[in-house]
């Protein structure tokens, strides 16, 4: 955090100065308490109210980046009703002068809830603080769960934690494949915050060792965006997006991201690469239609879902097998293109409630499906959020009769899952506090 030097504000009242306007413990704390017109009660129809005693441990909403931004103003009464009990035991100008001080010169975009008690506390040293007034500001902070460590407390995990802190950046732009995991190296795609906000985003890529490591390297290169990250042992095929449109490159994972290869272009959008060392399978966008390409070692791309109107994502390849979604008539289906035999089989995947996105396989027909339950906070409110779910394909795939057991049992928001190919790890993103991407060895199963 950024401070201007002890001294560089002027004091508002002697430290010593004592207080006897503090706001009364009575006060309704209401925000928009004015809007009423019809004769209802001010707290009715309040837009926000600083007395509802919410607390960031017990209380914060783990909604992810794109509901309310990250749920800045569905959480914004947990540090604001910190500054509202600041005025209820100290000078309420004083205070009015402390907040004000703190959010010119000591805030950002970016400052979260830790961040912000620190920032207060500065801002009241420089105004003259006493160490009473200190005190009491610590003690509001601390009677709304705003402490270090906060969001480990309320809000458990039952994984381990990557890489702290990247927005997702399937919640900014259209894409269905956020995150990969291959052995050794993990890759999730991410949005520039602090860019997106001012309405020039910028898009780069994450990768990182799965156990070790000194932590992930950022792949972003100016001017171009890059998405859709896919890992083949120590290769990295990603989309490069430009002004002329997007193809699929490759580059090494323990390179810098700057030489690349270009391993599918073309007229239109080359997106969502998969590869199994030998031959290559990604998706052509031309307007409406998307369609599923492959192309084994010098070969020329064929198409393998030639037919109009097809909306196919998320194409992987394993054991000589191509498989991918399709999304037509409300309904997904799981299609399964042999490489040997020029074979295309189909089969249902789940009914008309369930969107395309919310399914990521591993490739063998044989093995897992993975599905968000998008639905959660739809039907129960921003307290029911997202969670993964795990089944076998060859059982969702016989009409829909699966088992679907949790993939973890964490209490934040689960969101754009993986999965190894060679293992049954998964990979994905989860909110507490901030949006962290996870991993688990094997899934949990039973949550009960």
């Amino acid at each position: 955090m950024n401070t201007p030097p002890r001294g560089a504000v002027q004091r508002t009242r002697p430290a010593s100065a004592p207080d006897p306007e503090s706001a009364s413990a009575s006060d309704p704390g209401l925000i928009g308490e004015d809007l009423c017109s019809d004769g209802s009660a001010p707290a009715d129809c309040a837009l926000r109210d600083l007395n509802d005693g919410r607390r960031a441990d017990k209380n914060y909403l783990n909604v992810p980046m794109a509901v309310d931004n990250g749920g800045v103003h569905l959480n914004s009464t947990i540090v604001g009703g910190a500054m509202w009990d600041m005025r209820k035991t100290l000078n309420k100008h004083f205070t009015d002068g402390i907040v004000y001080t703190a959010l010119t010169e000591n805030f950002n975009p970016w400052t979260d809830f830790l961040q912000a008690r620190y920032g207060i506390v500065d801002a009241a040293r420089r105004l003259g603080a006493t160490r009473g007034d200190l005190q009491k500001i610590d003690n509001a902070f601390e009677a709304h769960g705003i402490y270090p460590g906060w969001e480990a407390i309320g809000y458990k995990r039952d994984c381990d934690t990557l890489a702290k802190g990247p927005a997702p950046a399937a919640e900014a732009v259209g894409q269905s494949r956020n995150m990969a995991v291959d052995g050794a190296y993990w890759a999730t795609s991410y949005v520039d915050l602090k860019s997106f906000f001012d309405g020039t985003p910028e898009y780069g890529i994450k990768v990182g060792k799965v156990k070790g490591g000194d932590g992930p390297k950022d792949f972003q290169q100016d001017g171009l965006w890059s998405l859709d990250p896919v890992i083949q042992g120590k290769e990295l095929l990603d989309t490069r997006v430009g002004a002329n449109g997007a193809d699929v490159v490759s580059t090494k994972v323990n390179g810098n991201g700057r030489k690349v290869t270009v391993v599918a272009g073309g007229p239109g959008d080359q997106r969502e690469a998969d590869s199994d060392g030998t031959a290559l399978t990604w998706v052509d966008i031309q307007g409406d239609e998307a369609d599923v390409y492959v192309r084994q070692g010098d070969g020329k791309p064929v198409n393998i879902t030639p037919e109009t109107g097809t909306s196919a994502l998320r194409p992987t390849i394993a054991h000589g097998k191509v498989s991918f979604l399709n999304y037509k008539a409300s309904q997904t289906y799981v299609d399964v293109y042999d490489l040997a035999t020029g074979t295309l089989t189909e089969a249902k995947a789940g009914g008309f409630l369930d969107v395309p996105t919310d399914y990521v396989h591993n490739g063998m027909y044989d093995k897992n499906l993975v599905r968000t339950d998008s639905f959660a906070m739809l039907w129960g409110g921003y307290d029911q959020l997202p969670k993964l779910e795990i089944a076998p394909v060859a059982d969702v795939a016989d009409d829909g009769r699966a088992d679907w057991t949790r993939v973890s049992c964490g209490d934040g928001a689960q969101l754009y899952p993986t999965l190894d190919n060679s293992s049954d790890r998964i990979l994905w993103s989860e909110t507490r506090g901030t949006t962290d991407v996870v991993t688990r060895a094997r899934a949990a199963g039973d949550c009960a």
